[in-house]
C-alpha cells in the first residue's frame, strides 16, 4: 500500500501526466520521459526494461483512476438515503488521488476550453451560434383560394411562361438585328 501511495504522490507532482490544462499534456514524449521516470524510481516493484518504456506504470496509473473513478460514480450514484451502505467498498487510494478528480470535475461542461497553466486555468464557454436549419417549403394561393405546399419538382407554369416570354423577345430583337422578315428566313440553317 506504502508503495502505490509514493507512486501516486510522485505523480501528482508531474501535472503533465493528469493535469488536461497543462501545456505538456498533449506532447507523447514529455509523457514516456515521465512515466519511464516513475519505473526507474520504483523499480522495486514496476519492472522496467527496454522493450517496456513506462508502459507498465502508465497502466498501472490508469487502472487506479479508472477504479477511482468508478468509486467516486458510485458515491455520486448511490440511492438517497443508503448511507454508508452504498460505498461499503471503498476505495483505498481515494484519500490520495484527490487531486485527479478536481480538473474531472471541472471538464463536465461539454463546451469548454482551458486557457494557460494549472494554476490559474480559465474556463470559457463560447457563444451560442445559430444553427442552420433547411427553410420550409414555400406556400401558394392557388385560384380557389386554398393553400397548397409547392411540391420540389413542380415549380409552376409561371417558370416555364416566363422562360417562353424571354425567348421571343431575343428572337425579335435578332430579327430586328439582321432586317428579317419572319423567322424561318433569319433563323434556317440552310445556306444555299
Amino acid at each position: 500500500m506504502l508503495r502505490r501511495v509514493t507512486e501516486i504522490a510522485f505523480v501528482e507532482t508531474h501535472k503533465e501526466l493528469w493535469d488536461p490544462c497543462h501545456k505538456d499534456i498533449h506532447r507523447r514524449e514529455v509523457q514516456t520521459e515521465r512515466w519511464i521516470a516513475v519505473e526507474l524510481v520504483y523499480s522495486d516493484f514496476l519492472q522496467h526494461t527496454k522493450r517496456t518504456c513506462g508502459r507498465i506504470a502508465e497502466t498501472r496509473w490508469k487502472e487506479l483512476k479508472a477504479a477511482y473513478e468508478k468509486h467516486e460514480k458510485r458515491i455520486l450514484n448511490a440511492p438517497s438515503g443508503s448511507g454508508i451502505d452504498a460505498t461499503k467498498e471503498r476505495f483505498l487510494y481515494s484519500d490520495h488521488m484527490k487531486f485527479s478528480s478536481l480538473f474531472s470535475a471541472a471538464r463536465q461542461p461539454k463546451i469548454s476550453y482551458c486557457f494557460g497553466s494549472s494554476k490559474n486555468a480559465v474556463v470559457v464557454k463560447p457563444k451560442a451560434t445559430e444553427i442552420v436549419r433547411t427553410p420550409k417549403r414555400k406556400m401558394f394561393q392557388t385560384e380557389d383560394q386554398k393553400s397548397k405546399f409547392l411540391m420540389k419538382g413542380d415549380s409552376g407554369n409561371d417558370l416555364t411562361e416566363k422562360i417562353v416570354e424571354e425567348m421571343s423577345k431575343t428572337r425579335t430583337a435578332v430579327m430586328k438585328l439582321f432586317d428579317c422578315e419572319n423567322s424561318e428566313n433569319c433563323f434556317s440553317s440552310n445556306e444555299e
